[in-house]
């Protein structure tokens, strides 16, 4: 596939608007997260006009924050021997095969290979977690990559974690991947636009109306939305954003944790029977410190926890659920998880950096200094649950916080959907109520291809916005042979060039319109690194502007946002 430059915002804004009710878009997928921009790519592919919008970045959302770590068919296998449900060895299947396509498509964003140390304190258990193991090894051998496990004596176990509570039985290493997120969408986003769809970031949907249709005319638009463009910070500019008018015959709604807030623009939406699904939102939060800072009670081992990138604790009398060390960017590692409730989730009518601490506290300080208070007894929480499991971790080097919104589904009994989601990892809903419309609640990075491609089919054959006749003309789903453009190779990662050249190829090449994408998002530096991050952002800003045309106005105003971002996030 041709590696063309993405073309301008303004150009693409230009062409988002240029759909007419006789010419419309086939499909408008809302959400640039992998599944939206997946959606995109696959519905390009099969030969449909397609455009794709978001309120943030491409990758803003879960997609960019949750750890990077893929796991394999392990976790499933293991629910599989629990629950005695063979429905769980299928997922298993499916998530070596989900890797499989990964590796095939992306081999330069994909890192096979990584391993992931579980320890069991229980005989029973540890006999569970083998034979899991074994299973899920010669699954692998039918879904691409042979993937082996190792297994750790329990004596070997009790001399490296002298100080866990509990005599460890012994452990296992399973292979998982490592996959990053943003550099993912960046490629899905450059593919889709290969393909001839408009992919635009920083592009709300703030209205959504039925258009009238008549028989006389095929192939007409069903909906008229309305998108303002809202790459600038609010306060900068016009005080009203440019608003673009897009006709299409179809939706797709992948906004994630907004899936509700899209869903309530629709027409008749209060009509549906389920007319909002989600109950809450959570936030999720790791730490991020530097691999060295993290050290078991033998800190000279030439084998530091048996050469496992990542490390699953077991629950303990301190912790009831588990606390992870996972592999991260930078020679940096996350540690957590830690949950906070979210009392209100922040609208994407604009674009809010939604996963920023400041969204968590609710607080009104650009500054976001109190933050830190916010999250002092769950780094203590988390710190004491390594340390009763014998990992020593040095408090006085965590970095920075790395936060994701999650959202939570109303129970069963009220929103049908929810055992979907907990059984499949995702829910697809399309005609009945809302025909010519498709909502996708739930997905991951790992299952984003698969996830689109069903998306995409239910919109197809169940809709209604496609006849029979036109659904057979289309070209079959090739998606996961299809290379990701600028996902080949991890050697444009590592030429060496100037740090300006290099931040003009993010500019020109991966979309970034604003200072917080490139030190927070195509790069990590506002995490692993913020004191180094703030150091450099007015020279960043400076080529941006230079590139991009920013006013002084809006420069200063991108210096304080990010500014005010890393202070939210970092501990230092």
């Amino acid at each position: 596939m041709t590696m063309n430059l993405p073309q301008s915002h303004d150009m693409r804004l230009q062409l988002l608007g240029s759909s007419t009710k006789q010419e419309p878009f086939d499909v408008l997928v809302i959400g640039g997260g992998a599944t939206g921009l997946y959606t995109a790519v696959d519905a390009a592919q099969r030969g449909l006009r397609v455009a794709l919008v978001d309120a943030d970045d491409f990758g803003a959302g879960y997609t960019g924050t949750s750890p990077p770590l893929i796991p394999g068919a392990f976790s499933y296998i293991q629910r599989a021997l629990r629950q005695r449900d063979l429905f769980w060895l299928r997922r298993g299947v499916e998530a070596w095969r989900a890797l499989t396509v990964w590796s095939n498509v992306a081999p330069g964003l994909l890192e096979n290979g990584i391993s992931t140390l579980v320890v069991s304190c229980h005989l029973l258990e540890l006999m569970e977690l083998t034979t899991a193991a074994v299973i899920a090894t010669l699954l692998s051998t039918f879904s691409g990559d042979w993937r082996s496990f190792r297994f750790v004596r329990g004596n070997v176990l009790r001399k490296e974690f002298q100080e866990y509570e509990t005599a460890m039985r012994g452990g296992i290493v399973v292979e998982d991947a490592f996959l990053d997120g943003n550099a993912a969408s960046i490629a899905l986003a450059r593919t889709a636009e290969a393909l001839g769809a408009v992919v635009l970031n920083y592009a709300s949907v703030t209205s959504i109306t039925n258009v009238e249709t008549t028989m006389e005319l095929k192939d007409q638009a069903n909906f008229a939305v309305i998108v303002n463009d809202v790459r600038a910070p609010n306060g900068v500019g016009e005080l009203t954003p440019r608003a673009v008018k897009v006709y299409t015959r179809s939706i797709v709604n992948c906004a994630g944790s907004w899936v509700d807030e899209v869903k309530q623009l629709l027409p008749g939406n209060a009509m549906d029977a389920v007319p909002s699904a989600l109950q809450r939102h959570q936030v999720r939060s790791y730490l991020v410190l530097p691999r060295t800072a993290v050290q078991t009670v033998t800190p000279k081992n030439a084998d530091p926890l048996f050469g496992a990138n990542a490390f699953s604790v077991a629950p303990t009398s301190h912790s009831f659920s588990s606390v992870m060390m996972l592999p991260w960017f930078d020679g940096c590692v996350l540690i957590g998880p830690s949950l906070s409730s979210l009392s209100r989730l922040p609208s994407k009518s604009y674009a809010v950096a939604p996963t920023t601490i400041l969204t968590l506290a609710g607080t009104t300080n650009n500054n976001g200094y109190e933050i830190h208070d916010v999250y002092k007894s769950q780094r203590k929480h988390l710190f004491r649950a390594l340390q009763v499991s014998g990992v020593k971790v040095d408090e006085e080097r965590v970095l920075s916080c790395l936060s994701s919104i999650v959202p939570i589904v109303a129970s069963p009994t009220r929103v049908p959907l929810a055992e979907d989601i907990f059984m499949e990892g995702c829910h697809i809903s399309s005609g009945k109520e809302q025909p010519n419309v498709v909502h996708v609640y739930g997905g991951t990075l790992g299952f984003a291809r698969g996830i689109a491609e069903k998306a995409l089919d239910r919109l197809l054959l169940d809709s209604g916005a496609f006849s029979t006749a036109e659904t057979a003309a289309l070209r079959p789903c090739q998606t996961s042979r299809l290379a990701l453009v600028g996902a080949q190779s991890r050697d444009a990662a590592s030429d060496v060039v100037s740090p300006v050249t290099r931040i003009q190829r993010i500019v020109r090449e991966e979309y970034a319109a604003r200072l917080l994408d490139i030190v927070a998002r195509r790069k990590h530096t506002a995490y692993s690194s913020p004191a180094e991050a703030l150091a450099a952002l007015p020279a960043i800003a400076e080529i941006m502007r230079r590139e991009l045309g920013w006013t002084a106005e809006r420069t200063k105003v991108e210096l304080e946002t990010t500014r005010a971002f890393i202070r939210s996030i970092s501990f230092a």
